[in-house]
């Protein structure tokens, strides 16, 4: 792989999915991992899927937090025998149970047999990671919004120019994994569009570090997308897990305006506002905890719903963008048994009838939902790199997730908006988007996989106007 080990890629016979970086000390571990003659990035990234599958499927009460989930199921396991499972073992049970556990001595036991301690030198960075996130605090980078701020101007750019006044825009979220696949998914996308903007709505795997921005983002988009083009990014959870440096390295790089992680395109009938949902998701021991549902802080909030009321002075449509998700038919949202974001509920209830599409990830499924709240089109577009396995029902809704506040039942998708599978994997997905006068058209394609490395042509999933 590289220097940094967990390349997210095919190159070393590794390919998705890669369900582990739902784990925020997996992704730690794989950010930080170092390939060596004992143990492979590859050997070490299918051990780390095959153990989260393990802990998910593990029985235990569903008050207990991610966390308190995964140190159970950790401790029931067997030592395993395998030289990258005993190092994955090792390094979990230091991070979740202590370095001085019986765990963590009796994985040593087994791991000093095979690896000295420069060999696994590589864990002190995770070990640091955890360190600092659970007794330092977590102080990520973020630019808020400057208390001197013109709130009506603030990061509101101009729609990049194009022919006559019709814009196409290639649209991708949880996008950042480097591999094969993500370059063939937007390669694809932008030979179909030929788009005058590319935007991402967030993740770079592992944990957004400034190398895996540069490599895993920036340089893989640009294999697709020619240097005229700009790309506009906003972060999620994963972006600010190594503290969220790296995102705003690669803004200068990517469109040669944008300095904030929420901002604002305006043309002449349209503006897209796009938010930052990531950085209150952003301290990896509150997501291993399901601490909090993310929100916008106040400044941003106050900003957003300006944004919002301006378009409807000037006669604009508003489309919004962000990371994570207002509602969900499949996960709960933060602590609560609820499928709705209280948080981004509370700050858009009374707005939600004037943005005339929200398009979201986080989730790594493509969902078009009907109306709901108030919201004429909810849209999950998080599958452009991690695919889900096939034996997953992505459609269905969660039995245990509680709607009573919100009208009893769950959010419904369009009927014939299911996209296919590609043996065991579901097939990733992006959208174009193109804006046109005041009528924007929206194409949801899905990429077959034919075989490892080989994709297939773009297939139509559902086409819509508003």
């Amino acid at each position: 792989a590289s220097a940094m080990g967990g390349c997210l890629s095919c190159r070393d016979g590794y390919s998705p999915p890669f369900h582990h970086v739902h784990c925020p000390f997996m992704s730690a571990l794989m950010t930080h991992f170092t390939p060596s003659d004992e143990v492979g990035s590859a050997e070490f990234g299918q051990a780390a899927e095959r153990l989260f599958h393990v802990l998910e499927r593990h029985p235990c009460d569903e008050s207990k937090t991610y966390l308190q989930k995964a140190r159970i199921g950790l401790s029931a396991q067997p030592i395993p025998s395998s030289k990258a499972e005993l190092l994955l073992d090792y390094a979990l049970s230091c991070m979740w149970l202590g370095k001085n556990s019986e765990r963590a001595m009796r994985a040593w036991d087994e791991v000093g047999k095979f690896s000295s301690d420069d060999a696994v030198g590589w864990m002190k960075l995770p070990f640091a990671w955890a360190k600092g996130v659970i007794e330092d605090g977590f102080k990520p980078a973020y630019r808020p919004l400057p208390a001197s701020a013109d709130m009506h101007t603030y990061a509101v750019y101009d729609l990049p120019s194009a022919e006559a006044g019709a814009w196409r825009i290639v649209l991708l979220s949880d996008w950042g994994t480097g591999s094969d696949q993500a370059l063939a998914l937007v390669a694809k996308l932008v030979q179909r569009a030929r788009p005058h903007l590319c935007v991402h709505l967030g993740d770079v795997y592992y944990s957004g570090t400034p190398w895996e921005q540069e490599h895993y983002f920036t340089k893989v988009m640009r294999q697709a997308v020619p240097e005229e083009v700009p790309i506009f990014n906003i972060p999620g959870n994963h972006d600010y897990y190594s503290g969220g440096q790296g995102f705003f390295e690669q803004l200068p790089k990517l469109n040669g305006v944008q300095q904030s992680s929420f901002f604002c395109l305006r043309g002449a009938a349209w503006q897209i506002v796009f938010l930052d949902t990531g950085i209150n998701d952003s301290n990896p021991i509150d997501t291993a905890l399901n601490a909090s549902a993310t929100y916008l802080d106040h400044g941003q909030a106050r900003w957003a719903k300006v944004m919002i009321e301006d378009g409807k002075q000037k006669n604009l449509k508003t489309i919004m963008m962000s990371h994570h998700q207002l509602f969900s038919r499949r996960e709960h949202i933060g602590k609560t048994s609820e499928g709705v974001n209280p948080h981004l509920y509370a700050t858009f209830k009374e707005l939600l009838p004037d943005i005339h599409a929200w398009f979201w990830g986080h989730e790594h499924a493509l969902s078009i939902f009907e109306p709901f709240l108030g919201l004429r089109r909810g849209r999950l577009i998080g599958n452009g790199s991690v695919p889900e396995w096939s034996s997953v029902d992505v459609f269905a809704p969660s039995p245990d997730i509680e709607w009573s506040k919100y009208g009893g039942v769950p959010p419904t998708v369009v009927p014939g908006t299911t996209y296919g599978k590609s043996g065991m994997l579901w097939n990733t997905c992006g959208v174009t988007l193109t804006l046109s006068g005041s009528s924007a058209k929206v194409d949801y394609l899905q990429m077959p996989q034919l075989s490892l490395g080989n994709y297939g042509e773009l297939a139509l999933v559902h086409s819509e106007m508003f």
